[in-house]
């Protein structure tokens, strides 16, 4: 819908992977808030299970269109299948196995982008959808220095809920499919800073996150994903001495927690073949600055 006082419409993005029960919870938590949104986009990522099956029962709803790629684009890919579709001023987007919990949620994010024109993106609170605790990998900033009842510039924000401003993604472009998944959202929260924009975090807006264990990659390819893409960032954006320290210590925490040289030399050769389908994008020593200001991540 477009609001009166901001002019801005906006979607929902929700990509779905083999968790049937958890994307009709989700569906079934935002269908008082339809009203709100000029479309509701459900992605699935070619489901092995029956979610293909439990989502028609929204086909009936005008405003849900679900979408059938035929096979899985990964996070990236499946954001981005969505974002090119939608002809929204604001993309919001959370994962299936998540559900808002604070009122309101697209009014507040139409009046935190009219309220504050250089804010390109808006990082969500993530809270454990079980313990109703943040746990600290889904916070974007040490949690000894930051209260997460707080609003912050950030120099990241979390996958699990999130919004963009459409006229900053044309301009720094979507996710990179390369990545497919893990780190895509501290790749383009590179772009986004080193472009002149920033990230605000707000307890404003907040999703409960279950983590859901179906749909994820079994742990040693999920680590090796991790390696990988991480040297993928390091390529693109970072400074040769900051890159060489940064990929040294990741090099040294995959190993520490596989305990499989293997799996990391893996991880390399499947960077190399990577690198030459990426597109470098030095952050400028402005964007240093912002990071070591908001608590970027340059080394881990």
């Amino acid at each position: 819908m477009t609001d009166k006082n901001t002019g801005m419409t906006v979607d929902l993005v929700i990509l779905t992977y083999n968790r049937a029960d958890d994307i009709v919870e989700t569906l079934k938590s935002i269908l008082p808030m339809l009203p709100d949104f000029n479309r509701v986009w459900v992605v699935n990522n070619n489901s092995t299970d029956d979610t293909a099956v439990k989502l028609e029962q929204f086909c009936g709803h005008e405003k849900i269109v679900i979408c059938n790629p035929g096979e899985n684009l990964g996070c990236t890919g499946g954001r981005n299948y969505a974002i090119r579709r939608s002809t929204a001023d604001i993309i919001i987007n959370i994962d299936d196995d998540a559900v808002f919990f604070t009122p309101e949620p697209v009014s507040k994010v139409k009046a935190i982008f009219s309220a504050e024109p250089e804010c390109a993106h808006i990082a969500f609170k993530i809270v454990n959808y079980f313990t109703r605790e943040v746990q600290k990998k889904e916070f974007p900033a040490p949690m000894e220095k930051v209260s997460p009842d707080e609003e912050f510039k950030s120099s990241f924000f979390i996958g699990a809920g999130w919004a963009s401003r459409r006229s900053v993604l044309n301009d720094v472009g979507l996710f990179d499919e390369e990545l497919f998944i893990y780190h895509d959202e501290l790749d383009i929260s590179f772009r986004i800073i080193n472009r002149g924009h920033y990230i605000k975090f707000t307890p404003q807006i907040g999703v409960y996150h279950k983590q859901t264990p179906s749909g994820r990659e079994p742990a040693g390819d999920t680590l090796k994903r991790f390696l990988k893409n991480r040297l993928a960032i390091s390529y693109k954006y970072l400074p040769l001495h900051i890159g060489l320290v940064s990929n040294f210590l990741w090099c040294a925490k995959i190993l520490k927690m596989s305990k499989s040289p293997r799996l990391v030399l893996a991880a390399i050769g499947e960077y190399y073949a990577m690198k030459p389908k990426l597109t470098v994008e030095k952050i400028s020593p402005s964007t240093i600055s912002y990071l070591k200001e908001n608590f970027g991540r340059l080394y881990y």
